[in-house]
């Protein structure tokens, strides 16, 4: 229920449970579904309020022990250690968990800011800047991304994107955000390094319906899949594309626009053929 995005419903449960951890966790998604919420009906504030309510959350439950202490994950591999031979532990799926609930702020504070940028409102020193530079500095302390097995959360490069992201929507805003201005985007390729740079501002172009820039950086992650994944958590090229196909379906319905972009759409076919490499031949199987 909280991830669906009924908090209170979910509340309404999860006071019936005895353990803590679950009710802690509980209202860690209650807050983070309800940011979600805020920020996609124009609330950046409130929802930034509410990661802040989000990371006391966690601090407070690592400290009584109803989340897993992070250096669990470094000292113990991600397992669960029930003696003290290696090969009697069990997976600790609490790591998972809190893995989990690092990497979905990290994606909300990257999609505030550039919300922010393309508003006009990012500032790169206000608060929440710095809010996503203290989680990066005290997440990475804690060494995740050395450990195998596990899924990586890399604080100092989900912030070091997102505010990519920010600063070439705030210059792209003050260039008059003019659609299809691809010489702008080509500009601004050498900072994007990742997949949730590229997510960024896809979202950012679709949500302004500038189909043609989108496409073009969709193209461009595509053709260089062998260095950024096209899926990385909630961040995903296939996503992404699938939206990119149903906003332009909805914009040609147009009767004055309609044929161009039509014609835009199976030329956008020829373009994921040409970058697609390997990607576009399904995988067979061999009888040898």
């Amino acid at each position: 229920f909280a991830r669906l995005g009924f908090p209170e419903i979910a509340r309404r449960h999860a006071a019936a449970i005895p353990a803590a951890s679950l009710r802690i966790e509980c209202e860690i998604l209650c807050e983070l579904s309800s940011a979600r919420d805020d920020n996609l009906r124009g609330h950046p504030a409130r929802a930034l309020e509410r990661l802040q309510q989000v990371n006391d959350l966690i601090h407070r439950g690592i400290a009584c022990g109803a989340i897993v202490d992070p250096w669990n994950i470094l000292g113990f591999s991600g397992q669960y250690p029930r003696f003290q031979s290696i090969e009697d532990a069990v997976r600790d799926t609490r790591i998972d968990d809190l893995i989990s609930i690092i990497g979905q702020l990290f994606n909300l504070y990257g999609r505030l800011l550039s919300e922010g940028a393309s508003s006009g409102t990012f500032k790169p020193d206000k608060d929440l800047a710095q809010e996503m530079h203290r989680l990066a500095d005290w997440w990475d302390g804690f060494a995740s991304t050395t450990v195998s097995d596990i899924d990586h959360v890399h604080g100092k490069q989900a912030t070091q994107s997102a505010e990519h992201v920010a600063r070439s929507l705030t210059r792209w805003r003050q260039r008059g955000a003019e659609t299809a201005d691809l010489a702008f985007w080509r500009e601004q390729l050498d900072g994007f390094h990742s997949a949730e740079a590229f997510a960024l501002v896809v979202d950012a172009l679709l949500a302004q319906e500038d189909y043609r820039a989108a496409a073009s950086l969709l193209m461009t992650w595509l053709g260089q899949a062998d260095q950024t994944p096209l899926v990385d958590g909630d961040h995903s090229f296939h996503q992404l594309t699938l939206r990119w196909m149903l906003g332009l379906s909805l914009a040609a319905e147009n009767p004055d626009d309609g044929p161009a972009l039509r014609a835009f759409m199976v030329k956008f076919f020829d373009f994921l053929e040409a970058n697609a490499e390997s990607f576009w031949t399904a995988p067979g199987l061999s009888s040898a």
